[in-house]
């Protein structure tokens, strides 16, 4: 039965090394193109549209295989020779060690691993926080006067469709969408949309909302307007009770809380041009507490997350901030995993014989 399924032209053709070398091409021009398209469009866009993809749209219009795509196709290549062409005895480990290898670093590209979650970290020396910021995802924070910030009802703002009902029972509040842009300006104190811009750091999104009390929309509503470029949370009163809503860069809760104890900063000789900056910092995690190092090309790894020192800051009295990068990737491991795969699979196809032909 086995060697039927493998002689069958499907399988075969699966298999086949023809394949192999189309998806190495399709690979090596899709690297090609995507670091020509960041070059004009940004890092963003072209991990978005080119590596990240399954389908990528030639001038919008003409359909051609992402990233993933491909990846897909060199997984199933690579699972259908594993299975149809390489025996499966001990003189073959080494090479079904590398195509395992290779199989599992396809697969994380490919198949749904958690993404990737990355944020910063900005303290000042003396502070600390348990709270993270996205770069570029914006959530509708409400909050109530009287409960003193403490609890914080959030809404995703990608999420916000026109004519959406938002409720928040725990604030005694319900919120519809008017209008909202993923970009726009204030004018003339009113929102006006502008074009999305490619890095979409450079979007502040915006806008109109009618609030309710409590969850029935039997009241009058309140017309409020929240734009990601005022500088405090927009302020109002419904029923008495004083509400806060703001659109704000969105917050991810750390397992540790982290305290810049100290900043250091070192230039190059005769300039101001930085030339290494590190940060001491104290990380509580539970009821243990302990001090550690972030500097260049040293990251903290705690809990998995990971702690980079990105950049820092200087303010006009002087008083320095430092930056922290912090990436939480659960399938950071796999890389790592799939590389000593492929290595212990050279050592076992290449030592033994070398060491023979030696002999002879």
């Amino acid at each position: 039965m086995k060697r039927t399924i493998a002689t069958h032209p499907v399988f075969r053709l699966l298999s086949g090394l023809p394949l192999t070398l189309i998806g190495l091409c399709l690979l090596m021009a899709q690297v090609i193109w995507g670091t020509l398209y960041q070059a004009g469009h940004g890092l963003f866009q072209a991990k978005t549209k080119i590596f990240a993809a399954w389908v990528y749209w030639l001038a919008e219009f003409i359909p051609l295989p992402g990233m993933r795509t491909v990846a897909a196709l060199l997984f199933i290549n690579l699972l259908a020779a594993v299975m149809f062409r390489i025996r499966h005895d001990w003189s073959r480990a080494g090479l079904l060690l590398i195509h395992y290898g290779l199989m599992m670093l396809l697969a994380g590209s490919v198949f749904a691993f958690p993404p990737i979650q990355e944020s910063f970290l900005t303290l000042k020396e003396g502070e600390k926080s348990n709270l993270s910021l996205a770069y570029h995802q914006w959530e509708l924070a409400g909050w109530r006067e009287r409960d003193g910030g403490n609890r914080v009802m959030t809404m995703d703002a990608e999420r916000l469709r026109p004519g959406q009902n938002v409720e928040w029972p725990l604030l005694k509040m319900a919120i519809r969408v008017q209008r909202c842009w993923v970009n726009c300006r204030r004018s003339g104190g009113k929102l006006e949309p502008m074009t999305a811009m490619d890095d979409p750091e450079e979007n502040l999104p915006g806008g109109d909302f009618l609030v309710f009390s409590a969850t029935g929309q039997e009241n009058e509503p309140i017309p409020v307007s929240v734009f990601a470029g005022q500088a405090e949370p927009l302020a109002f009163d419904v029923k008495g009770s004083r509400f806060f809503l703001v659109l704000r860069l969105k917050h991810h809760v750390l397992p540790v809380t982290v305290k810049l104890l100290d900043f250091k900063r070192t230039t190059y000789p005769g300039s101001m041009i930085p030339r290494s900056f590190q940060s001491l910092v104290e990380v509580e995690s539970g009821a243990g507490r302990f001090q550690a190092l972030i500097a260049m090309n040293r990251p903290l790894r705690v809990k998995g997350y990971t702690f980079y020192q990105s950049a820092y800051s200087e303010d006009v009295s002087g008083a320095e901030s430092s930056t922290l990068a912090v990436v939480r990737n659960p399938a950071g491991m796999l890389p790592y995993a799939a590389t000593l795969l492929m290595f212990l699979g050279l050592v076992v196809h290449f030592f033994p014989r070398q060491g023979f032909r030696g002999r002879r």
